[in-house]
């Protein structure tokens, strides 16, 4: 996991050449506490003047040593990653090796287009002197951002509350800032790569939020996975409820419809194996036994703790209760603000015994 910071300058007469002030201290405390193992800062010195720092703090779950970031090449392409898409090698070494690789623009948005899973992602191609960032086409990694009266800035965290005015980038492209132009307008100098389809089914116009941004088309190689766009319109109050339902009315329904039976088990199936390659190359040590065996050889880790806790909501835990690790199951109960502290201690009663009470 890891959390990024990016602050671009672009000088102009009488402005501070201290490109940190972009990301102020409290903020960048945030992104370290959310990457405890590694804090990196690269700065870059880009044509006339123009100036970029890229921050990335890395917090290792994954691989056998860890990798900090920014990734930087011999070539001097940089990569601040948050996000997925290897099982069993770093995923910033594997998508900074596939980057540098691509000989021209459509490569690269080829490239990342084709990442399937959450990510977000910051990268500086130094040859052409251009900085691309985005995420997927779902936006499940955070990424804000906002303008400076010199340049811009990016951040992978929650901001502190302050007067900057922080927006979340919208997820419905890629993003490709050039340098050498802003450089010499004196002005950022965006363009702007639109996924062909929304999963909401929805159209943006990034227009509507930034004027200099040039629409092209990019289509999308990264299947959302939904034939037809979501339902996000709320349902009409006047709709009739429907009953309540309860484990008889289940079990009748798949008694007499064998296929819905079959759907069951094939969704346990995929369940399983999701939670399967979760665990996958994951650090099995806790905390405790963490800090000598954290990055040793996994074949040689002696820790037989649970390193891995799940949160839910559910009375069964079986699909949870993989095979190839221990998990630690914390089901979850709700209490309401009004709950007298008497109703608490019935609530914490009525919870399993192996639960851990989190309040």
């Amino acid at each position: 996991m890891c959390r990024i910071g990016l602050c671009v300058k672009i000088f102009s007469a009488g402005a501070s050449k201290d490109c940190t002030a972009g990301l102020n201290a409290d903020t960048v405390e945030l992104l370290k506490r959310r990457g405890p193992d590694s804090c990196t800062i690269e700065e870059v010195k880009v044509e006339d003047g123009a100036t970029i720092t890229l921050l990335a703090a890395v917090l290792g779950l994954r691989g056998r040593k860890l990798t900090t970031q920014p990734v930087k090449d011999e070539m001097g392409n940089m990569l601040a990653w948050n996000g997925k898409v290897a099982e069993n090698e770093c995923d910033t070494t594997v998508l900074i090796k596939v980057l540098s690789r691509c000989s021209s623009e459509s490569e690269l948005l080829n490239s990342i287009s084709s990442i399937e899973g959450p990510w977000a992602l910051v990268y500086f191609k130094r040859n052409e002197q251009q900085l691309w960032f985005g995420r997927d086409v779902f936006g499940r990694r955070s990424l804000l951002f906002r303008y400076t009266d010199t340049g811009m800035a990016l951040v992978s965290a929650v901001v502190v509350k302050s007067r900057e005015t922080w927006t979340e980038l919208p997820a419905n492209g890629i993003y490709c800032l050039d340098l050498r132009a802003s450089s010499e307008a004196g002005r950022l100098h965006l363009r702007f790569f639109p996924w062909s389809r929304h999963p909401s089914g929805s159209s943006f116009d990034p227009a509507s939020w930034q004027p200099t941004l040039l629409g092209e088309t990019l289509a999308c190689l990264v299947d959302p996975g939904l034939p037809t766009p979501l339902n996000v319109d709320l349902p009409d109050r006047t709709c009739p409820q429907l009953p309540p339902v309860g484990r008889p009315f289940f079990r009748r329904v798949l008694r007499e419809h064998p296929q819905f039976a079959e759907s069951v088990v094939q969704f346990e199936r995929v369940l399983s194996e999701a939670v399967r390659v979760r665990l996958a190359n994951h650090h099995m040590a806790c905390r405790a036994c963490a800090p000598k065996q954290r990055y040793a050889p996994i074949e040689s880790q002696e820790c037989t703790h649970s390193a891995v806790a799940v949160l839910f909501q559910s009375s069964d835990t079986h699909p949870l209760s993989h095979r190839s690790a221990p998990i630690l199951l914390w089901q979850s109960c709700f209490l309401e603000d009004w709950i007298p502290w008497l109703s608490q201690r019935s609530v914490q009663r009525s919870c399993p015994r192996n639960a851990q009470w989190i309040s």
